[in-house]
């Protein structure tokens, strides 16, 4: 292996490391959006957010420069299928970082996963909220008890007027 592709190998390390770190800092923030969620913390709900894309961004930047690199040295379009590009003993140290790459990928998207589902619960139930609300000062709900969306029907009530 020539000293230049020793270069690019020890460049696509760097980078791998650094989306390895960007994906904890990920998955740590999904967690405490999630607190922020539970809590109805609007003011952390926010920073989270902002903080997600960021890193969502960041990471992305990363994977691409791996993948241009890969892309120009090796012909890839990423990185699935390097190792077989790869001579020893870079090619142990390249299946131990695809390793971690993959086990912190499979958590931070589960995290991601989940902290969907719970807000597509509390929209359903802040929607209930409201609905309640509603009814309580005698307005017509927009959806029924069961959840399904209310029909508004085009016959309402009228009051007679005489002069």
């Amino acid at each position: 292996m020539n000293p230049n592709q020793q270069q690019v190998l020890r460049s696509i390390f760097l980078l791998q490391d650094e989306c390895f770190v960007l994906a904890e800092e990920l998955k740590t923030c999904l967690d405490e959006e999630r607190s922020a969620l539970i809590g109805l913390k609007t003011e952390l709900i926010v920073h989270t957010n902002a903080r997600k894309d960021n890193l969502g961004r960041q990471l992305k930047y990363k994977k691409k420069q791996i993948w241009n690199l890969v892309n120009s040295q090796y012909g890839l379009e990423n990185t699935e299928g390097l190792e077989a590009h790869i001579a020893e003993p870079y090619r142990s140290e390249w299946l131990i970082k695809k390793a971690n790459w993959l086990k912190i990928w499979k958590a931070t998207s589960q995290t991601c996963e989940t902290n969907q589902i719970f807000l597509g619960h509390s929209l359903r139930n802040l929607g209930l909220l409201v609905d309640n609300l509603k009814r309580l000062f005698g307005e017509q709900p927009l959806y029924t008890a069961k959840g399904a969306k209310a029909e508004a029907g085009s016959s309402g009530k009228v009051v007679e007027a005489r002069f």
